[in-house]
């Protein structure tokens, strides 16, 4: 798995997981897009087991049943009281939720009038919480 990620640079993953910066270019382009997809993470520059899983059947195109390993990553959400752990496959549950067409979930669409006024953020609160 190890060489396959790197492109034959490491033959053996370390317990931390290969670092980004080594993996191939086709799973480099794969990482990134599992970073803003799939299962964002707030240390970019390392991989996770998950992450790794996920990269190597998907660079691979081995048959995995990925119903169930999403399935499995968005249950570890109702189990943890993490504040840093990130929401898995975000874009895709924001979908389904807006889809479902909730009756308190307002879209862009249904706000009608002039827009609000800015939000001004501080740097206080964004170095408080790293997610943002």
């Amino acid at each position: 798995m190890a060489s396959e990620l790197t492109g034959g640079l490491l033959t053996k993953l370390s317990r931390e997981g290969p670092k980004a910066i080594r993996l191939s270019r086709k799973y480099l382009v794969l990482h990134k897009v599992a970073l803003l997809n799939w299962l964002p993470i707030l240390h970019s520059a390392s991989l996770t087991e998950t992450m790794t899983f996920l990269l190597y059947h998907i660079g691979t195109k081995r048959e995995f049943n990925i119903g169930r390993f999403t399935f499995d990553q968005v249950v570890k959400h109702l189990d943890s009281y993490a504040i840093t752990l990130a929401i898995a496959y975000p874009m895709m549950i924001c979908g389904v939720l807006l889809n479902q067409h909730y009756p308190n979930i307002l879209k862009k669409s249904d706000v009608q009038g002039e827009a609000l006024e800015e939000l001004l953020i501080t740097k206080k609160i964004t170095v408080m919480n790293p997610c943002c």
